[in-house]
């Protein structure tokens, strides 16, 4: 059985123009648009983004009549602007009825407390990877689901800026698959912390076996750090090319460097071959 409802005014929530959905304020459900809507409108030129303002028809649970609103407060002016056009055509009194039922259609406004309920369904989670064209996003915390779509909107905008690469923590809504929001979370990495930790007068090492236990030391500080993470397995490869690396250059030396320059040239070769590899990683 076909169901149809009668135009309403709305305010959209998010607009998924490669997905062709949309989704209004106080509705829970999201709604497909039909062929028609879609050739009828060019979303490109005139986008609809969050807060805009449309007259809508439904049937059968998808939009088969979709049009954007240029005043932005499209209620009260209809109040007043529709008595006035009524009024010196007699035969037209019929078509107030309508007028006042759609008030309280679009009244039930309150209901922009459900504005509320999204927020807890957004999730923070940490950037493992962008593709090359910024299309997709994977994230550590959810690395089963593979790829995850990015919309649009976000696409236009500078992924530095939103905090959306490699490492960084952010705040997302995820709606079919696809991010619809997100909000920059930021957070320290590796050099940040290792930079902050306390410097310590110790005393200078003296011998081969003091410098291994520092060595240690430097491993288990990056393996705590990133809890056994991707991230800490990409800097444990680094700290591991470094110490061969210092290795074979002290063994060429005639004169054996300090303790405390090996250690130097360690941690300055770890975190160069950490950042290369993060550099490799963008660039899939």
């Amino acid at each position: 059985m076909t169901v149809k409802t009668e135009n309403q005014t709305a305010t959209v929530t998010w607009h998924l123009v490669g997905k062709n959905l949309i989704k209004f304020e106080g509705h829970e459900e999201s709604y497909k648009l039909a062929d028609n809507v879609i050739a009828a409108n060019d979303f490109s030129k005139y986008p609809l983004t969050k807060g805009s303002q449309v007259e809508y028809g439904l049937k059968d649970g998808v939009v088969t009549f979709l049009r954007k609103n240029n005043v932005s407060k499209p209620k009260s002016e209809e109040k007043v602007a529709e008595p006035i056009k009524e009024t010196p055509k007699a035969s037209e009194p019929d078509k107030k009825p309508p007028v006042s039922e759609e008030k309280p259609k679009s009244q039930p406004e309150p209901v922009k407390e459900q504005k509320g309920q999204e927020t807890p369904s957004k999730r923070e989670l940490t950037v493992s990877a962008v593709a090359g064209n910024k299309k997709v996003v994977k994230f550590l915390e959810i690395n089963d689901s593979g790829w995850i779509q990015v919309s649009e909107n976000i696409q236009a905008q500078d992924y530095k800026v939103i905090g959306l690469v490699a490492k960084n923590k952010v705040r997302v809504l995820i709606v079919d698959n696809t991010i619809v929001e997100i909000e920059n979370t930021p957070q320290k990495n590796i050099q940040d912390v290792i930079s902050e930790e306390p410097k310590k007068e110790e005393a200078s090492y003296s011998n081969n076996k003091d410098q291994f236990y520092r060595i240690k030391q430097l491993e288990n500080q990056v393996r705590f750090l990133e809890n056994n993470k991707q991230d800490s397995i990409e800097a444990q490869s680094a700290v591991n090319a470094a110490n061969e690396l210092v290795g074979r250059i002290s063994a060429s030396l005639e004169s054996k460097p300090p303790a405390s320059k090996i250690i130097e040239m360690l941690e300055v070769i770890s975190e160069a071959n950490f950042l290369l590899i993060q550099k490799f990683k963008e660039k899939k």
